[in-house]
């Protein structure tokens, strides 16, 4: 949306008085006639204009300081009636999917139908919506489902918790005697990385707290800088494994190093004080008993999301809506998206050297999975209407505080969404929370044993899809950095 319209929008045009039609075509598809007569057309245009004009330029005058009868002389005219309906329809249309209660799916298709500005504006928008499903409650009723038991809260796990909070409140103290840096040490640095004498930056940091422990680091380096002590220099030379995940793979690095300091990590003692200043507890035993009863909590979310993700599968298996084409591509973006947001985690933006080519071809292989996700969609929506799940204005309002994380920004998000028609997503995603609920309690639940789970293929299947695009991006690196 260009800035002109966006600022239009924000000085509280909000609403506007219109005609409505709708149409079903075939399948899950909707068509909206919209109709906007003079009275507010000239609210828009007279918005937009006086926004042009400020952004007009007239010789012998500061920007948007000419007189308005001269600036209005050098306005594009067709850009502001181009902007104007673009606006119009900005307004009408999230109103007018609202007021025809349909549930849309995706972008519209808009065409303007009459562009009469000093008289009525009207335009079609053609939508894909959520397919209507009839359901027999036994097929979401009463269903039988197994689910893996999640393991008993055990000793083991709450000291690994307490070890790890005490390792967060661990203070570093500079080493008192005078010896060179040993394994356990924690040094302050900085090091420098050349290869063919050139700077690899990449390979360098600067103040860089560095934990001694072989396993960190590319074989080698460690072992060059144990016995180093404060502000000494090392220069020394590392040849990088073939399968090191960086552009310095299979190359030969010279090393500049330069030692700050060196320190030693001490771990508080378990005690009381401790317990004050890593919680909201008096006592250690006040919190031990606390993260005792978190951990069975999350392990009871646990077991619940289990039970909904069995449901969900087995819901997708036993029921076969009629899906449209938008609802999938919908859910292959959300796909790819959290793929992408996983990869940037680890520092690599696997879509950042892909083509349109390859990112379809990769989207392909997503797709029986996206037909899943939005089968079972589908299918809660549908369980939601039979069953008069709905959704109020205080879940929603809860919902956004719960993604925004601040309950003072609810009311301009809040609008935001409303204007956009995103809103309808939150409000989606509380409604098939709901039926997914609904289905749960009302299931015949199985706890059965864990089957035996090699975790290092979680995400096999995502990472062998995304390989050729590391390999991608690796490569232009590497070009870079030579």
């Amino acid at each position: 949306m260009p800035a002109i319209i966006k600022d239009t929008v924000m000085k509280g045009i909000l609403t506007m008085e219109k005609k409505v039609d709708l149409t079903t075509n075939e399948k899950s598809s909707r068509t909206l006639t919209v109709t906007v007569g003079k009275a507010e057309i000239d609210k828009v245009y007279g918005e937009i204009k006086n926004l042009a004009v400020k952004q007009v330029t007239v010789p012998g005058f500061r920007k948007g300081k000419a007189p308005k009868h001269l600036a209005e002389k050098q306005l594009n005219t067709p850009y502001v009636k181009a902007q104007t309906m673009e606006e119009l329809i900005n307004i009408s249309l999230p109103e007018a999917i609202r007021e025809s209660g349909i549930k849309a799916i995706g972008k519209p298709d808009v065409e303007i139908v009459t562009a009469d500005l000093e008289k009525e504006f009207s335009y079609k928008a053609k939508l894909d919506v959520y397919p209507e499903l009839s359901l027999e409650e036994s097929a979401y009723k009463g269903i039988a489902i197994e689910v893996e038991k999640e393991p008993d809260v055990q000793e083991a796990a709450v000291e690994k918790a307490i070890e790890f909070l005490r390792e967060q409140a661990a203070i570093h103290k500079p080493i008192e005697e005078d010896r060179g840096l040993v394994i356990g040490d924690y040094a302050l640095v900085d090091f420098d990385c050349f290869v063919n004498g050139k700077k690899v930056p990449e390979g360098s940091v600067s103040n860089y707290i560095m934990y001694v422990k072989e396993e960190n680091y590319v074989p080698g380096f460690v072992q060059n800088v144990l016995g180093a002590k404060r502000d000494e220099k090392r220069t020394f030379e590392i040849q990088f494994p073939e399968d090191y995940p960086s552009v310095l793979k299979g190359k030969h690095a010279k090393f500049e190093f330069n030692l700050h300091d060196i320190t030693v990590k001490n771990l508080p003692e378990l005690n009381d004080d401790f317990a004050k200043e890593v919680s909201e507890h008096e006592t250690y035993e006040e919190m031990r008993k606390d993260i005792e009863k978190r951990m069975a909590e999350n392990a009871e979310a646990r077991k619940r999301a289990n039970a909904k993700n069995a449901a969900g599968e087995l819901l997708s298996e036993t029921i076969k809506p009629e899906l449209p084409e938008t609802l999938i591509v919908e859910e292959i973006n959300l796909i790819l998206q959290k793929m992408a947001e996983s990869y940037i985690r680890q520092g690599v933006d696997i879509f950042k050297n892909m083509d349109q080519e390859t990112i379809n071809k990769l989207a392909e292989t997503r797709r029986a999975e996206a037909e899943k996700y939005a089968a079972v969609n589908v299918i809660l929506n549908a369980i939601a209407a039979k069953e008069g799940l709905k959704v109020t204005e205080e879940e929603v309002d809860q919902k956004l505080i719960e993604l925004i994380g601040d309950a003072k920004q609810l009311r301009k998000t809040k609008s935001e969404l409303v204007k956009s028609g995103r809103i309808a997503k939150v409000e989606n995603a509380i409604v098939v929370e709901k039926a997914l609920d609904f289905v749960i309690d009302n299931a015949v639940i199985t706890y059965v044993e864990p089957k035996a789970h090699d975790h290092k293929h979680d995400h096999e299947h995502e990472e062998a899809k995304a390989e050729e695009a590391k390999a991608e991006e690796a490569k232009a690196e590497e070009a870079k950095a030579e």
